[in-house]
């Protein structure tokens, strides 16, 4: 009896490696193929990325449409950022600042800090813009600056001169694209339970 249930753990022992290393051999030949293992894996991967429902920050009512979703933290972030700009937070800001003593600027550092901006200060920001980083609202990563600095540098000093000049920057300098991660613990339903990163 000793021996019959020991050859029987060796067969399934056996039986089971093998199995495992079948699911291993399919893996690897068909992981690096669009086949049905990959398609399964990133369809898992995504879902967990996305926001199924959210509900409406004005409306109160439960978004389950993706373009619905977009418009839910469209105008959640928008009311955000256009309530931060009210004179009470400017108000907290001047009775904050005006606790504190900051060191002043020298007059000559002062008159360096309303210079007009060089070519060479561009060029040094352009250059020390980061690889592999996401676009702005632009749609243009450094990369794209650093390989057209040539063209990019005495536009850039023009546009830079003329909104600080004229006080009018341009609209696109104050938006970001914001993407959301879901607060872990919390409930995916509202849009409190996610955090924002632009």
């Amino acid at each position: 009896m000793k021996r019959t249930r020991q050859t029987l753990d060796e067969l399934l022992t056996c039986k089971a490696e093998g199995a495992i290393h079948f699911s291993n051999q399919r893996y690897y030949e068909m992981g690096t193929r669009s086949s049905r293992l990959l398609a399964f894996q990133l369809r898992k991967a995504q879902s967990n990325r996305m926001v199924a429902k959210i509900k409406h920050p004005k409306l109160e009512e439960l978004m389950i449409s993706p373009k619905d979703i977009a418009e839910a933290f469209g105008a959640y972030f928008e009311d955000l950022y256009a309530n931060s700009n009210s004179s009470s937070v400017r108000n907290e800001s001047e009775d904050f600042f005006s606790k504190i003593h900051l060191p002043s600027l020298t007059e000559d550092k002062a008159q360096d800090m309303i210079k007009p901006i060089t070519e060479q200060e561009v060029l040094k920001t352009i250059i020390t813009l980061k690889n592999n980083k996401l676009p702005g609202t632009d749609g243009h990563p450094g990369e794209f600056y650093r390989f057209f600095t040539e063209q990019l540098t005495q536009i850039l000093v023009k546009v830079f001169y003329y909104a600080l000049s004229k006080g009018d920057p341009p609209q696109t300098w104050s938006e970001a694209i914001i993407s959301v991660l879901h607060k872990e613990g919390k409930d995916p339903t509202p849009y409190e339970g996610y955090r924002p990163i632009s």
